[in-house]
């Protein structure tokens, strides 16, 4: 059974309160044409559980009390995700024990009051931020602080090549 406090939220703002499993595989078929994600957030150890990507090749990334963990797979159909997003939206965690997961950030979990954390975003972390952003907005401070240092990144990866290693 549901809790009251579960909603589902996606990249447009749209919010569903307890979100009925048609609702669940609706936000995840918007995913990669309306969407660009959508977030579960529970009332449970796992805080939230979310889905990004583009149409039948979507990552999840969830959160509880040690951190933030991101599947290791990134090709994931809407139905594999609807089936997990289903199982988290009643209680059931056997989903985790399914795939791989990564640990993204080990501090996310720990955050003060249950706040989310920014991953690896110590600007975003601050106790002043936390308060002031909403989750969306945390949460999309994270995914833009992961894209530019996984493009600087590749940027060094490009001069070194570039000059032959001499930086």
């Amino acid at each position: 059974m549901q809790s009251e406090k579960i909603f589902l939220e996606d990249s447009n703002g749209k919010i569903v309160n307890n979100p009925s499993e048609e609702d669940i595989s609706a936000a995840l078929e918007n995913i990669g044409t309306k969407t660009e994600h959508c977030i579960l957030n529970l009332d449970s150890d796992i805080s939230f559980i979310q889905a990004a990507g583009s149409k039948n090749s979507l990552f999840i990334q969830y959160s509880d009390n040690s951190g933030i963990y991101e599947s290791s797979r990134n090709d994931m159909k809407v139905s594999e995700v609807s089936e997990i997003f289903k199982s988290a939206s009643h209680g059931d965690t056997n989903w985790k024990k399914r795939m791989e997961f990564s640990l993204i950030d080990s501090n996310a979990g720990k955050a003060d009051s249950g706040k989310s954390c920014c991953a690896g975003n110590p600007s975003c972390c601050s106790n002043e931020n936390t308060q002031k952003k909403s989750f969306k907005d945390q949460i999309l401070d994270a995914v833009k602080y992961e894209a530019t240092a996984n493009a600087t990144k590749v940027v060094r990866k490009g001069i070194r090549n570039l000059f032959g290693n001499k930086f």
